[in-house]
Formats: structure tokens, C-alpha cells, sequence
């Protein structure tokens, strides 16, 4: 009797133990399975009570159409890091993320070092937009934001808050995602992440991006791309649209509005970029602070007010967080087909070159009154080298 009592002990703790969410353990083989909105409103729980579940893993078993309506690990104060595995296998969650003047919206809040989120897809509907999540210090992989979001103007939240694609800021890796929602009207927008420190590789967006009166600054995958940043084999294909003017220095470019360092290579712009109100538009960067262009290329039409390059629109004297003006920057194998059309100064690859800046090797073949090349009042200290371009055009 004894043995069979603990028997029915052992049985009914090992119950318990195991019957977190849908089933499983939380290890690599037996993850814990996920299957209903409850069970992804108890994760969120769980780390609202600072339950990070590092080394953790999780996984979809199926669509979620019951849309969630509170981002996962929202109201932990202070903001706590999912470190676990969540794994989507190709599956969606769909979500209902109504307006909230405090804040844009993300299906997680934070991502630790050790997470990954990988193979997961987004549906349904955010009033503002941070895809999978409001900071990234782990990896996102694989991942399709689909959602819809909202299109009209709030002045108050607008011209406070950014919003991204994928993610807000990447301190991590972004691999293998793609952005297909349109964003509109924020203080800064980026098809895939606002601000990027980390690792962004073979990323595209498709979402179209329209900026307010309060928009500072629009890019096809990356608004900052810091020191050390590295945005590696992504495309824009979306266009960028702002007619509205905000301020003097206002900067738009198909993968980058403001490389303050770090590497773009490999990256191609596909989108049209309009923007009648903007002062510095690129290609592929508006500004060029510092850092490396290589092996890019623009096929998208630019039309804008003045300094357009095909690549990057320019330099600009304003200070970006301590962003040093004499590193240099290297532009190098790049191509630009798309018809520049601006009121003034444009540029068939570059423009305000600055202390010791290099532009080699490039071609454009796009039409354009303006410089076919780089800026012909650069900087003495500049080299030029190996350009060339089409006479005709």
C-alpha cells in the first residue's frame, strides 16, 4: 500500500511539474508547447514575476487566431528580458494592439542576450509598430511582420515616438526578416529596426513608409546605424513618402537615414524615395557620418528638395550622440541606375564629401542634372578615383 500511494505521488507531482502552458518541459527536445492565447497570456505573467526562463524553450504548435491584446512581459517595472527559445515553427499569432498614447507596440518587450525568436510570424492589427520587439539584445530569426497599423495623425503621441518593422533597438541579430507593413507618421520610422548597434543580415522590408509633420527622419531597413553596427545583404523594396516639412536637417534613405559608423554591405534599394520636404535623401544613406558603403547598390527613383545622392545624400555638422566628423568614410563598388530629380544639388553617387572621405570605383548610370559623380566642391582632403559614368544620361 505504501509503495502504491507514493507510486500515485510521484505520478500526480510530476503532473504539476509539467502542466505549465500547453505541455513539455522547457528543454530543447520537450519544449513547453504553446498552443492558445492563454497560454501565451501566461508566459507573459510569468515574466511580468520576473521569470526570464533562460535556457528555456517553447514552441508553436499551431495559428493563434485569437488575437492577443497586451504585448508579452508589458507592466514589469523595471522592464524585465525574456532569455528563453521561442521557436514558431512558420505559425502566426495574431494580435489587437489598440491605441496607446504611451507607447509603441511589439509582441515582446525585451529580448535578453540569451533568446532567440525564430520562424514566427505576425498578424493582425498595432496602432504603432515595433514588430517582435521594443529592445533586442538576443536574436530574431526568420521572422514576417504582417500586421496593419494605424494611418492617421495623433500629433501628441506622434511626434514623440519612434516605430520599426522588426524591432526598436537591435543591440543583438536580425536575421532572415521581413517587414510587409506599411508604417506611417512617427517621429523616425525604419522598415526593420530604428536604431542599430548589433547585427542585421539578409534582411528586406516591402512596407511602404509615410512620414507626418513630425517626422524627423525615414529608412528603408535601419534609422541609426551606430559604431560597430553592421547591416549585411538587405533589400528595400518599399517606397518612402513625405511631403510634409519638419525641420532644416530632415534625412531619408532607402537602407539607412544616419550611418554614424559601422558597415552597409551588400545592400540594395529598390523603393522610390519622395521626399519634396527632406534636406539630405541617399539611396542607401541620407547621411554619411562615418563608417563603410561597400558593394551597394540604388535602382530606386530619388526626387527631394536638394542634396540627393544615389547613394548617400551627404554630411551633416550636427553632432548624432558624440559621432566623431574625422574618421572618414569609404564608399566603394557601388552602382546607382536610379533617376535623381531634385530643386537643387544632387548627386550621382555622393554629395558634401568631408575631411577625408573616399569614393572609389562606383558607376552610375542614372539620369541626372547634377554631378554625376560626388559633390565638385569636396573637400581637398577627399579622394576620388576610379568613378565613372554614363555620358548620355
Amino acid at each position: 500500500m505504501q509503495k502504491l500511494l507514493l507510486s500515485i505521488s510521484i505520478v500526480l507531482i510530476s503532473g504539476v511539474a509539467f502542466a505549465q502552458f500547453g505541455g513539455g518541459s522547457g528543454t530543447e527536445v520537450d519544449p513547453y508547447r504553446i498552443y492558445t492565447k492563454e497560454h501565451l497570456e501566461e508566459l507573459s505573467d510569468s515574466i511580468i514575476a520576473y521569470n526570464s526562463f533562460e535556457g528555456k524553450h517553447f514552441r508553436l504548435m499551431n495559428n493563434i487566431n485569437e488575437p492577443l491584446t497586451e504585448p508579452i512581459g508589458t507592466g514589469a517595472t523595471p522592464a524585465t528580458f525574456f532569455q528563453g527559445f521561442f521557436h514558431g515553427c512558420n505559425h502566426y499569432i495574431s494580435v489587437n494592439f489598440e491605441e496607446d498614447n504611451n507607447s509603441t507596440y511589439s509582441l515582446f518587450t525585451r529580448l535578453g542576450q540569451n533568446s532567440t525568436i525564430d520562424s514566427l510570424i505576425l498578424e493582425g492589427y498595432m496602432f504603432r509598430c515595433n514588430g517582435f520587439a521594443q529592445k533586442n539584445i538576443g536574436t530574431i530569426s526568420n521572422c514576417i511582420n504582417n500586421v496593419f497599423t494605424n494611418n492617421l495623425f495623433f500629433e501628441d503621441f506622434d511626434c514623440a515616438f519612434f516605430q520599426a518593422g522588426i524591432c526598436g533597438e537591435n543591440q543583438g541579430l536580425i536575421r532572415g526578416c521581413i517587414n510587409n507593413s506599411n508604417i506611417y507618421n512617427s517621429f523616425q520610422i525604419a522598415g526593420i529596426a530604428y536604431s542599430n548597434f548589433g547585427q542585421i543580415y539578409d534582411c528586406t522590408n516591402n512596407g511602404n513608409i509615410f512620414g507626418s509633420n513630425c517626422t524627423y527622419t525615414l529608412a528603408g531597413i535601419v534609422h541609426f546605424n551606430h559604431i560597430n553596427g553592421i547591416i549585411d545583404n538587405c533589400n528595400n523594396n518599399g517606397d518612402i513618402t513625405f511631403s510634409e516639412e519638419y525641420l532644416t536637417g530632415s534625412f531619408a534613405g532607402g537602407i539607412c537615414a544616419i550611418q554614424l559608423g559601422g558597415n552597409i554591405v551588400n545592400c540594395k534599394n529598390q523603393g522610390k524615395i519622395y521626399n519634396k520636404a527632406f534636406v539630405f535623401s541617399g539611396g542607401i544613406s541620407g547621411i554619411f557620418k562615418s563608417g563603410i558603403i561597400l558593394n551597394c547598390e540604388n535602382n530606386g527613383e530619388l526626387l527631394g528638395k536638394h542634396h540627393i545622392g544615389g547613394i548617400v545624400g551627404g554630411y551633416y555638422s550636427l553632432d548624432f550622440n558624440g559621432s566623431s566628423d574625422t574618421i572618414g568614410t569609404i564608399i566603394k563598388n557601388c552602382f546607382n541606375s536610379g533617376k535623381i530629380s531634385a530643386d537643387s544639388i544632387s548627386y550621382g553617387i555622393r554629395g558634401d564629401m568631408h575631411y577625408t572621405d573616399t569614393v572609389s570605383n562606383c558607376l552610375n548610370i542614372g539620369e541626372i542634372v547634377g554631378s554625376a559623380i560626388v559633390d565638385t566642391s569636396s573637400n581637398e582632403n577627399t579622394y576620388i578615383s576610379n568613378n565613372f559614368y554614363d555620358k548620355q544620361m
